[in-house]
């Protein structure tokens, strides 16, 4: 099958619709949590076996996003979480989850949060801002 430029013109928009529909979906059904609620145990931090997540910080937009096959906040109790060390880490002031068990389905959701979101970092790194698609 030859693609035709008309293809990769569907192609973007099919992408991009996925991408907003991302972003609605955790705006609409995730929980969202203070930073004080967070780190004092609220029960949706802990709950789970697998979540999404963005965190947040005030006035300035998306510090984060990630997934884990745990419980957010059970993974940091487990594991040494490795952002605590992170730039970011001491901002954050609000972190929206949504429970997911099925990894291939965290993993697709997180990357599309990702380019819907444009944290401003990404694996301990600054962020480049998003470009359009096939450009």
């Amino acid at each position: 099958m030859k693609i035709k430029r008309d293809d990769i013109g569907a192609f973007r928009a099919s992408v991009e619709n996925c991408i907003s529909l991302a972003r609605d979906l955790i705006e609409a059904e995730g929980t969202r949590l203070t930073r004080e609620a967070y780190l004092n145990d609220d029960p949706a931090g802990l709950i789970g076996t697998g979540v999404v997540y963005v965190f947040f910080e005030k006035k300035q937009g998306v510090l984060f996003v990630g997934e884990t096959s745990m419980a957010l906040r059970a993974r940091e109790k487990k594991y040494p979480s490795p952002y605590t060390d992170e730039a970011w880490w001491p901002r954050w002031t609000e972190v929206l989850l949504i429970p997911n068990s099925v990894r291939f389905e965290r993993e697709l959701f997180e990357r599309l949060l990702v380019v819907a979101y444009a944290p401003k970092y990404l694996n301990g790194k600054r962020t480049m801002p998003r470009q359009p698609l096939f450009s």
